[in-house]
């Protein structure tokens, strides 16, 4: 059996191959010892056809967990290929999960062509607009806890839609309030938005090439606490937002529409007007180049660098 999971939405694709991977150790693996996770842009298709192809230990099936394989063009005619000629004899249950930053980077090889056309698909894009608002009252309830309307509304145009974000802070807030319906007043007074207003403060400071202070900003972050990954979960998302808002001002003419961007990209217009004044310090193939190197800084901090600050500190000088 072939699952594929993808979108855009990184929190809730991960989510959703989470509860497959839960209802298979349920029901077929309970220890837990036949989940296996390949990591599919380093993986060669020998590594793959021996897992695919090599019996569980005590039990009855493995359950192979790959991801993003379809961005390895090595294996992909090979993998695709396997797939098509031993789908139906396979043993084991394969899940493949896909992510990418956004639809104009959709994969449009075979593979990826084939994977979404199986029975089993879910595509997971990310939340805009009301619906962000939505699936966080649905998560207030889930706890066993209510949140005013207004109080949703306040924690999404603090936090944005990051959903891993917003997980956390509600979660403050349902630990703050208990039992107690969370009114707006809470979300100001737990949820601070003068992080936020620091992440603005030092995109503002390299777009206008402030080396100096960029460099103090960070530095500051880093010595009043703030976990390096923290710092750059923050910088990322909003550089995701700038490079969205500036692909946006490049496809219209004329003075750009804050409220319709907003509801397109799915952020708060607040946020929109900053990326949008942020936007004019780089071009497109800036804000490319700096998003790729974002995600080089999380690979090196998840992998245990030991000078995080020096990684920011090179952010920012070669910018």
């Amino acid at each position: 059996m072939i699952f594929f999971v993808y979108g855009t939405d990184y929190f809730r694709c991960q989510q959703k191959s989470k509860e497959l991977q839960d209802q298979f150790t349920q029901k077929r693996d309970k220890s837990g010892f036949n989940v296996v996770k390949l990591d599919g842009e380093d993986l060669n298709f020998d590594q793959f056809k021996q897992e695919v192809l090599t019996v569980p230990f005590l039990g009855e099936k493995k359950f192979i967990v790959v991801t993003n394989v379809t961005k390895n063009r090595t294996i992909n005619k090979e993998l695709l290929d396997f797939l098509k000629t031993r789908e139906k004899e396979l043993e084991n249950s394969l899940m493949f999960v896909e992510t990418y930053f956004s639809k104009k980077e959709e994969p449009a090889n075979a593979l990826y062509k084939y994977l979404k056309t199986q029975k089993y698909s879910w595509e997971i894009n990310t939340l805009a607009g009301y619906k962000i608002e939505k699936w966080l009252t649905q998560y207030f309830q889930q706890r066993n806890s209510v949140a005013t309307p207004k109080a949703v509304s306040e924690l999404v145009a603090l936090v944005g839609n990051d959903l891993s974000q917003l997980t956390r802070e509600a979660d403050k807030l349902i630990a703050y309030k208990r039992q107690e319906q969370i009114q707006p007043e809470d979300v100001k007074l737990l949820v601070s938005a003068k992080f936020e207003d620091n992440i603005f403060d030092l995109t503002d400071a390299i777009a206008l090439k402030n080396k100096k202070l960029a460099l103090k900003l960070i530095s500051n972050q880093l010595k009043s606490g703030s976990a390096p990954l923290q710092i750059l979960a923050m910088i990322s998302r909003q550089f995701k937002v700038i490079l969205k808002v500036k692909s946006k001002l490049e496809e219209i003419s004329g003075y750009p529409n804050q409220a319709q961007i907003a509801s397109e990209i799915g952020e708060h217009p607040f946020v929109i007007k900053k990326a949008i004044d942020q936007s004019r310090g780089f071009s497109l193939d800036e804000l490319i180049k700096i998003n790729s190197k974002l995600l080089n800084i999380e690979a090196q901090l998840k992998s245990g660098a030991k000078n995080p600050e020096l990684l920011f500190d090179l952010l920012v000088l070669k910018n």
